[in-house]
């Protein structure tokens, strides 16, 4: 078998789409997934989304394939079909689209997830990631918050295929946790803490938590908090430790660190790429 070679990703701010349509010697592979979220339509052909002891996922038209963060990523063009045209979308979600991405997965592989839709809903999904990827890649004012909104839009017609949903909110308990988490940034977090906000058991938590966000309780906290660090930047002119402050990390050098390695930039390069926008 030939060696295989890891694809690189770049740290995703918000949102990174494209439209792909690849012959048969097309193939990614990152063994350790990435940071974010990566949603695949498929318009025409079949690729071949590799999880667990060989076994695959073949899509084709009316499939919609979701990877959580830290999935594997194992994807190709199906060789029997020796093309596959599809939209993508790597992002980071709004957090009150959590609730929509608890879609069946798979036995060995749970982040590696899937949903096969009518006819009618998968136009009605392709035309809005068209546009989510149109706004990605245009020019005008809020581009990428109208392909956020796009996006959204995409994830809501999903959601009414999503035969776990049905309009259900994420578990209550989970909700708790997560609202918790939101409201009390500036301070000290721990698994044991948050398992009694939510009233249950720290492993329980844990598990119930990853199930339906993707993430563990504590990378979402670390999540939440570069996200409100990136807005801090953009909206006000707050010092580096006064925003490590606000989002509970008291070294501002250890903050400054983890910014970086979340977002590829140290918050000073950070402030300045917005600032020039």
């Amino acid at each position: 078998m030939a060696k295989r070679t890891i694809a690189i990703h770049a740290a995703v701010r918000h949102l990174m789409t494209g439209q792909f349509n690849e012959g048969s010697d097309y193939a990614t592979w990152r063994p350790n997934g990435t940071e974010d979220w990566l949603i695949f339509v498929t318009q025409a052909g079949r690729g071949r989304i590799g999880y667990g002891d060989d076994r695959a996922l073949i899509v084709e038209p009316g499939d919609v394939a979701l990877l959580a963060p830290g999935t594997p990523h194992d994807y190709a063009t199906d060789p029997a079909a020796r093309r596959w045209k599809f939209i993508w979308a790597h992002f980071v979600p709004r957090p009150h689209w959590l609730a929509w991405l608890n879609w069946p997965g798979m036995k060995e592989e749970p982040g590696l997830r899937h949903l096969r839709l009518d006819s009618s809903t998968h136009q009605h999904v392709i035309r809005a990631m068209r546009e989510t990827d149109r706004w990605c890649h245009g020019m005008a004012g809020q581009r990428e918050m109208f392909a956020m909104n796009a996006l959204e839009q995409s994830l809501l017609w999903l959601d009414l295929a999503n035969p776990r949903s049905h309009g259900r909110p994420l578990d209550h308990r989970i909700q708790r946790a997560m609202d918790h988490i939101t409201d009390h940034l500036a301070e000290p977090m721990s698994l044991d803490q948050l398992a009694r906000v939510a009233n249950l058991s720290a492993s329980r938590l844990a598990h119930l938590f990853k199930e339906q966000v993707g993430l563990t309780p504590l990378r979402f906290v670390d999540r939440q908090r570069m996200e409100r660090a990136k807005q801090l930047f953009e909206l006000t002119d707050l010092h580096v430790q006064q925003v490590a402050d606000r989002v509970g990390i008291e070294n501002p050098f250890y903050f400054s660190s983890r910014f970086k390695r979340y977002t590829g930039q140290s918050p000073r390069d950070y402030r300045r790429g917005r600032d020039a926008e």
